[in-house]
């Protein structure tokens, strides 16, 4: 799964100052449902790997089915946006959707959500003003809020860089 990731994302970079391998981001993700969430589930380890491969790359649905299997594929599925529609609408279906993720998905969306929120909050992407960090900030609170209580400890771990970003904003 990390050789098929480092694949796949192999030309992409994030968008912070110093363009950081877009590889960094599913590495941290599966870090964190390891470390912090202690899933040993692992299609949802794998799914956490790859789980930005269906919508940033031209990896296809029976592609991860046939390489990984059917549970992590759905996971994988599960977490992508459809990158069809405008962002505006992805944006509002994250959020809508979000109480209906299984409990592998959930937990790969908290620890997605906390990978994103804490480069954003100390490597914001440079044409990022205040009011659109502030922005993102409010939307993902947003998602965390209405997934379903799967995991304690991600959780805490998603709440806390966001109560660090309250009170550095505060400051």
């Amino acid at each position: 799964a990390i050789d098929f990731a480092a694949l796949k994302h192999q030309m992409q970079l994030r968008k912070d100052k110093t363009q950081t391998s877009y590889l960094v981001h599913p590495l941290s993700v599966a870090h964190q449902l390891i470390v912090i969430g202690k899933v040993r589930n692992p299609n949802v380890m794998i799914a956490g790997l790859l789980h930005d491969t269906l919508e940033d790359t031209e990896t296809t649905y029976p592609e991860l089915v046939e390489r990984f299997g059917r549970a992590t594929a759905d996971f994988v599925y599960e977490v992508s946006d459809d990158k069809n529609l405008p962002k505006g609408e992805r944006k509002r279906l994250q959020v809508a959707s979000a109480r209906y993720l299984s409990a592998g998905a959930a937990q790969i969306k908290l620890a997605d959500k906390w990978d994103n929120l804490k480069d954003t909050l100390h490597h914001p992407p440079l044409d990022w003003e205040n009011h659109t960090i502030a922005a993102y900030f409010k939307w993902s609170q947003q998602v965390i809020e209405r997934l379903p209580w799967v995991n304690a400890n991600l959780l805490q771990a998603v709440q806390d860089v966001i109560q660090n970003f309250y009170r550095i904003k505060t400051l």
